[in-house]
């Protein structure tokens, strides 16, 4: 026997929404939120910043963030870097995690 909770016509009956997409479900909850007036939820900010020191390649992750219209902190301490273990820059850390220049280019590209 087939389940049948998968079919469109069953989610509706249930008074359930069917999502396909992240977008689509970040819409969902956000419709609920206003209409049942949840009070409390919102997106979270992420925290961003760019541990740079003005070289060639973070002047290149500096105007991406730019282009996408990312907020950042820019944090030129070369002494805050080291005690991250921060050796090569740029490093983007994106809550906390922190992303070498490959990778940050990966995820700005991706916002």
């Amino acid at each position: 026997m087939t389940a049948q909770h998968n079919k469109k016509y069953d989610a509706e009956a249930n008074g359930m929404l069917r999502v396909e997409t992240w977008a689509e479900v970040y819409s969902a909850i956000t419709l609920l939120a206003e209409e049942d007036d949840l009070k409390g939820w919102k997106e979270v900010p992420m925290a961003i910043t760019l541990y740079s020191t003005g070289c060639p390649k973070c002047k290149v992750l500096k105007k991406k963030l730019e282009e996408k219209g990312i907020k950042y902190t820019e944090n030129n301490s070369v002494d805050e870097m080291l005690s991250l273990g921060i050796s090569q820059v740029p490093v983007l850390s994106v809550n906390n995690k922190l992303l070498d220049f490959s990778t940050a280019n990966d995820w700005v590209n991706q916002q």
